[in-house]
């Protein structure tokens, strides 16, 4: 009978601290007391005791008898190791089961030289939070931790240095064992070092780790295993490095990596062995078989890096072999057991099948073995850990010697904020240094290519890493447009003469037009090339031949310039060939043909694109992909694929086989002869906020085909907020054709099509989880229902005209399409809330008063939006609200709309709060025409506004609320909008005629401060360092900070006890929390290296660096401008302060404080720095530079 304890332990622990002995013939919880391992009647408890007591032994004075039903054991020692003497009692049946839970702090250790514990057949045993460590079988003994033939669940355990002379370190296994996020290293056996199975066993998030043995380095198994969310890394031996199967063994999103043997580095399978979701990769055999030594029995979606020595299932199409799964370190990523995290390259990213991806049991799995989500950006990962935080850029542009280098890393998909840093054994080129806030900044002094991995945390523990390449070296110049071998102001010469990492800037424009007799430019080293700008230079093949050709195993940046005219009458890649590490930034590639495949590029290294244009390129019949072929790992980002035509197939793109990931990118005006006017797909194509327009296809997929062509082909295709629209095909999908293969569609729109249909389907499957999607044609739609999953089936969407670059599709007003998306899929990775005409999701497109996520690429912002309320016709003219006075309430709308409106309101429904009176005395209100994309308030346009008058009785902060509904003439009335006036004044010592009276009102009202008592604001006391962060944290957040937290400076905890950073912020002082919030976001780093001085006054100086770093998030630059003027704190010339000159450290910070308008010094010419700051003073400072409006929107 099961039973909670928590009661019952109370009552245990109340009267053995009194001293009673208790008996009972019930369940029980017996408490060790002891960390001793005797049975000695001292009236302590030991482990031993309470074993012999829940096995029903006769009662002893230390722990009281047992009973048949379940027992638990627990520990009040205060944590510590218990060294066994000889192995504990055998656990027998018919006592029911024991729970013994070590609540993470105990151990129990074999010393070396006995075994620790023996489950009897029939028993029932659990272990929760416990180490079992150096336990050893005897010479004929099996299981040096534990011999099982009984039923048992280790749960948040850890097995460590146990041994046995033959069979099963760790544990021997002749009954029915499950393990669950637990640990197994250093274990040793002759057979299974960490456990030899015989019979069922199940393993969940678990890790073993640094095992050995003679056969099965961590695992010998001849009975039956089920692996789920596991890591197998470390482990060696004679053979099976990491597993020996003899049995069957089933692994789903498991990793198998850097395990060493004779044969079969990763797994020696001579059983059944099923294989699914899973990583073997990077393991070592001195036989030849490194990762697999034996078949695979069967399964699919995984990916084994070398396949000498095994074979893979009949039927199995989805393997990724020969390629380097690009782990992190066996490390801490996050969760109660070590892995491997995948580096942000890693190609096990979204490749794995979400229906393979099952627990024991056969339910769904929704954590990876760390614990967080399973599933991100749709498509499981392989391995047993899934990337869920993303860094970006993906590359970095190469630095050069001797100048100044800056570049900040951002992260998405965890939990904010993140902490930087490189991964072990990862260094940065001499004078570079990665800031916790995720910047390399620094002057390099070291040449040469240096790869490294950059890992960001979030707060939850977790991490997303990248391996980044970076070039250093000498800049070198192009200012001819001539083309010659040896021309040293050339682009070939330059080429030929640079070294690896080197940077060769070109200064010239017009067109570099290549020599046919020297042929293509053939880049084989490291190199950035950085152009004036695509419209300004062109590189020209001539119709004669091809333009750059980049070697395999070589990175290299190009940027700022157009790829033209290049020509491979019988090869691919007209203008670029790619066997490389190529990025590519605001370029074009234009008019380049090829006799193979890819007009424009052909890719089969990895290709990363941003803001680049691939347009009016073409193959011939043999070729596909006019503008670009891909069988390599391409990203494009903010591009347009246009008027690109193959006489094969896929007039814009083909990916073959291929990895494709597109981001705000638009393909249209492509065509082809027969299939894929706009992009075939083989491989993995994911596409994100895009476009898909006005291609064709003669036969099928207009705008996309998807289909597989054979082994290792995959044909997934996953559409996230994209907008397919206009497309054609002569027979059918004149929208997306799906052939074979996998089609996932959230928040899509396909509409328009004017042959073939949206959507047509001659096989393969459309992934039952989409949902949220707009298909015009009913007819072909793919499969989707109307009214399910959110789908909206057989309706016109009501498109725009398209605009922007990369070109979309808007919404029109009553489109259907808005706010009929899903926010979680707006939300998460790889969306992040973003469009492709840039607004962030979800807007409240449809002025219903909530913010919904629209279908397609485009975000509609609501049509109309309150952007601030003012004050005119002020009697006192000090912008408030006073009482007693009549006053001109002033709001003001933006037309969102890409049409103009022209706009009245009418306010109604005033609220007062106790102590105030307040009425409208005109309740009508007239905006005039607001152009599209144009703000405008009721006073300027036509002087006719609301009007309020009010009396307010007694002290204190009041609001009073009135509603506007705005009305667009010819279109109806926009929901009510509730706007706020504060009717002071507040403070008795703030009188209304003050200058600082608006701002000490707008702190107050922003929950800046409430004063320094209930009735005062006391503006003349000096403001305090502690004071200080309190206004500075609460002015940033809106809120006061959390009392546990981290930032790009460090972490701190206000709860633990613990000493903080600032050892005179203890916990216990509220402003503990503002302090070291300001100290971790860089803002103040305290008056020595350990202490804050809180009390101490503040003085202008400071003020100012305070202020201008929680603006700006780090120090101002030492020149700049802002609307009040300029300055340079570098040039010797005079500042506009006298008292500030450039030498000292605040000077910059002064000087934007005045440039920005926030404030104007003590003078004229004198900011006095040194002088202490009031709270009036501080009140004007932090609404200026913040921009804290007392009536918000």
């Amino acid at each position: 009978m099961k039973r909670t304890f928590s009661l019952l332990t109370l009552l245990v622990v109340s009267l053995w601290l009194s001293g009673q002995s208790m008996r009972s013939a019930y369940a029980a919880v017996y408490i060790v007391t002891s960390l001793a391992d005797n049975t000695n009647n001292d009236f302590q408890c030991t482990l031993r005791e309470a074993i012999l007591a829940a096995n029903n032994t006769p009662a002893n004075a230390d722990c009281f008898a047992g009973s048949p039903d379940d027992d638990t054991i627990i520990f009040i020692t205060g944590g510590g190791t218990i060294t066994l003497g000889s192995t504990l009692p055998n656990i027998v049946s018919g006592a029911g089961t024991l729970t013994i839970n070590g609540g993470g702090t105990i151990a129990i250790s074999g010393g070396g030289s006995v075994r620790v514990m023996v489950v009897n057949s029939g028993a029932n045993l659990t272990l929760q939070n416990i180490t079992i460590a150096n336990g050893k079988g005897s010479s004929f003994d099996y299981g040096g931790g534990i011999s099982n033939a009984g039923t048992v669940t280790v749960t948040n355990s850890t097995f460590a240095g146990n041994s046995a002379h033959i069979l099963g370190g760790g544990i021997y296994n002749v009954g029915v064992m499950k393990i669950i996020n637990s640990t197994f290293a250093g274990n040793s056996a002759t057979g299974g070092g960490a456990i030899r199975n015989n019979s069922i066993l199940t393993v969940i998030n678990s890790t073993f780790a640094g095992n050995s043995a003679g056969s099965g380095g961590a695992i010998e198994n001849v009975g039956t295993i089920t692996m789920t969310n596991c890591t197998v890394s470390g482990n060696s031996a004679g053979a099976g490095g990491g597993i020996l199967n003899a049995g069957t063994l089933t692994m789903t999103n498991c990793t198998v990596s850097g395990n060493t043997s004779s044969g079969g580095g990763g797994i020696h399978n001579v059983g059944t062995l099923n294989l699914n979701n899973s990583i073997v990769a990077n393991n070592v055999s001195n036989g030849g078989h490194p990762d697999i030594d034996g078949p695979v029995s069967s399964g699919d979606f995984n990916l084994i890096k070398d396949t000498t020595g095994t074979s893979l299932p009949p039927g199995s199409t989805h393997y990724i072999t020969g390629q380097d799964p690009k782990l992190l370190p066996l490390g801490n990523y996050g969760g109660p057991t070590q892995t491997h995290a995948l580096l942000g390259n890693s190609p096990a990213i979204d490749r794995g099948s979400n229906d393979l991806a099952k627990d024991p049991d056969g339910n769904p799995l929704t954590t990876d073995q760390r614990g967080s989500a399973r599933v991100v950006n749709n498509t499981v990962d392989m391995g047993a850990s899934e990337a869920n935080i993303f860094l970006s850029p993906t590359s970095l542009p190469f630095a050069i010697i001797g100048q100044n280098y800056n570049q900040s890393i951002s992260a998405v998909g965890g939990t904010s904020p993140y902490n930087f840093s490189l991964a072990s054994g990862s260094n940065l080129p001499n004078g570079l240094s990665l800031s916790t806030g995720g910047v390399i900044s620094g002057t390099p002094d070291q040449a040469g290519i240096f790869v490294f991995t950059v890992v960001a945390k979030d707060q939850g523990g977790f991490v997303g890493s990248y391996e980044y390449v970076l070039g250093v070296g000498n800049l070198r110049t192009v200012s001819s447009t001539s083309d010659a071998s040896n021309c040293s102001q050339c682009l070939r010469g330059e080429i030929a003469a640079a070294g690896d990492g080197d940077t060769i800037q070109i200064t010239v424009t017009g067109t570099i037009t290549l020599d046919s007799t020297l042929g293509e430019l053939l880049i084989d080293k490291n190199l950035a090339i950085v152009g004036p700008g695509a419209d300004q230079l062109t590189v020209s093949g001539n119709n004669a031949t091809r333009v750059f050709n980049i070697s395999s195993g070589k990175t290299v940046q190009i940027s700022g310039l157009t790829i033209a005219n290049g020509l491979t009458s019988f090869d691919s890649g007209g203008g670029i060939l790619n066997a490389g590490t190529l990025t590519m930034t605001n370029c074009t590639v234009s008019g380049n043909i090829a006799g193979g495949a890819g007009g424009g590029i052909s890719n089969s290294g990895t290709l990363t694109m941003t803001n680049c244009t691939v347009s009016e390129n073409g193959t011939g019949s043999g070729g596909g992909g006019g503008g670009i072929y891909n069988d390599g790992t391409l990203t494009m980002k903010n591009c347009t694929v246009s008027g690109n035509s193959a006489g094969g197939g896929s007039g814009g793109i083909s990916n073959n086989k291929g990895t494709l990931t597109m981001e705000n990118c638009t393909v249209s005006g492509n065509s082809v002869v027969y299939v894929a006017g706009g992009i075939s797909n083989s491989g993995v194509l994911t596409m994100t906020n895009c476009t898909v327009s006005g291609n064709s296809a003669g036969g099928y997929g207009g705008g996309i085909a998807n289909a597989k062509t054979g082994f290792g082909s995959w044909a997934t295709l996953r559409m996230t907020n994209c907008t397919v629209s206009g497309n054609s095909a002569g027979i059918r999908g004149g929208g997306i054709d799906l052939t074979s293969g996998m089609v996932t569609l959230k928040n899509t729109i396909i509409a328009n099509s004017t042959s073939g249909g949206d959507c047509g389907q001659l096989g393969g499957t459309v992934d039952p989880t989409s949902k949220n999607n707009l298909i015009e044609d009913s007819a072909h739609a793919c499969g989707l229902v109307n009214g399910v999953n959110g789908n909206v089936i057989g309706v016109d969407p009501m498109l725009g005209t398209p605009t922007g670059s990369p070109a979309y599709f808007p919404l029109n007003p009553d489109s259907p399409a808005i706010d009929a998306g899903d926010n979680t899929t707006c939300n998460n990775v790889p969306v992040n809330n973003q469009s492709q005409n840039g607004v962030t999701r979800p807007q409240d497109g449809d002025g219903d008063g909530v913010a919904v996520c629209d279908i397609g690429s485009y975000e509609a912002p609501p049509p109309l939006a309150g952007t601030g309320l003012a004050i005119a016709g002020d009697p006192d003219g000090n912008g408030v609200w006073d009482s007693g006075e009549a006053v001109t309430v002033v709001p003001a709308w933006r037309n969102n709309d890409n049409t103009s409106h022209i706009l009245n309101g009418n306010a109604s429904n005033v609220v007062d709060p106790p102590g105030v009176v307040a009425s409208l005395t005109d309740a009508a209100a007239a905006y005039g025409t607001i152009p599209a994309g144009g703000t405008a308030d009721c006073q300027t346009a036509t002087g006719d506004c609301y009007a309020i008058t009010g009396t307010r009785t007694g002290t204190g902060h009041r609001d009073v609320t009135f509603d506007e509904t705005v009305s667009v003439v010819g279109s109806g009335s926009q929901p009510p909008k509730t706007w706020t006036l504060h009717i002071g004044p507040s403070f008795a010592d703030v009188a209304p005629n003050v200058f600082y009276y608006k701002a000490v009102e707008t702190l107050l009202h922003r929950g800046v401060t409430g004063g320094c008592t209930a009735s005062d604001y006391c503006p003349l006391q000096t403001v305090n360092r502690a004071q200080m962060a309190i206004f500075i944290s609460r002015a940033v957040l809106g809120t006061d900070p959390p009392l546990s937290g981290s930032g790009p400076g460090g972490s701190w905890d206000c709860t633990d006890n613990a000493t903080n950073h600032f050892t005179d912020v203890p916990d216990g002082v509220f402003y503990c929390p503002h302090v070291h919030w300001m100290w971790a976001n860089n803002i103040a780093g305290g008056c020595t290296a350990t202490t804050y001085c809180p009390l101490d006054p503040v003085n202008r100086a400071q003020m100012a660096i305070f202020i201008s770093r929680a603006v700006l998030g780090t120090d101002p630059p030492l020149s700049g401008s802002g609307p009040g003027g300029s300055w340079d704190c570098t040039d010797s010339a005079p500042n506009h302060f006298t008292d500030v000159p450039d030498g000292v450290f605040y000077c910059r910070h002064v000087h934007w404080m005045w440039a920005n308008n926030v404030t104007g010094g003590c003078t004229a010419t004198t900011y006095c720095p040194l002088d202490p700051v009031n709270r009036a003073q501080m009140a004007v400072f932090i609404t200026r530079a913040f921009n804290l409006l007392l009536y918000g929107p």
